[in-house]
């Protein structure tokens, strides 16, 4: 009997391989969705400048969620099941597989906010928290077609692929 992290690893790989030709501002369409990724410039959880889609996205597997620290609703259900996923991961978490939150409120969750919020929900090495200029961050969430007209509604989805 295969084991849940196998599982993981089998729907991982499958959906990866349906988004390979996915690469930094190219556009990607299955079954209606519209994923545009873009290698913008952000700051993650440790304060560090990053590139999107070179250095946190990276040649990873990735699960890519939208949360904001204030929330008290979707976001904490949202954190508990990546918190959930990366203990199912175990020892592949930060190297071929990822987890990564996007803030979709940047004027309020700087790093240190992010990585305090991180810690609470006992994110480890290889969990990425990233935010930014709202400019950028707002470009990223739209690229994954998760904006709304109210941050505080935003869409709940979980995207899965590799870059």
């Amino acid at each position: 009997m295969r084991n849940q992290s196998s599982i993981w690893l089998s729907a991982a790989l499958f959906l990866c391989a349906l988004l390979s030709n996915a690469a930094a501002h190219a556009e990607q369409t299955k079954a209606g969705a519209k994923v545009a990724l873009l290698d913008l410039e952000v700051r993650d959880q440790d304060d560090a400048s990053k590139r999107f889609v070179r250095d946190v996205l990276g040649d990873k597997i990735v699960a890519v969620n939208f949360v904001f620290t204030s929330c008290t609703t979707v976001c904490p259900a949202q954190s508990l099941i990546l918190a959930k996923l990366q203990t199912l991961i175990g020892e592949r978490l930060g190297k071929d597989m990822q987890l990564v939150s996007v803030s979709i409120d940047p004027l309020t969750d700087s790093p240190a906010r992010l990585k305090r919020y991180a810690d609470k929900q006992g994110a480890k090495s290889g969990w990425r928290w990233i935010t930014g200029g709202k400019p950028n961050i707002d470009r990223i969430v739209a690229g994954f077609d998760a904006l709304a007209g109210d941050f505080a509604d935003h869409s709940v989805r979980i995207g899965i692929g590799c870059a």
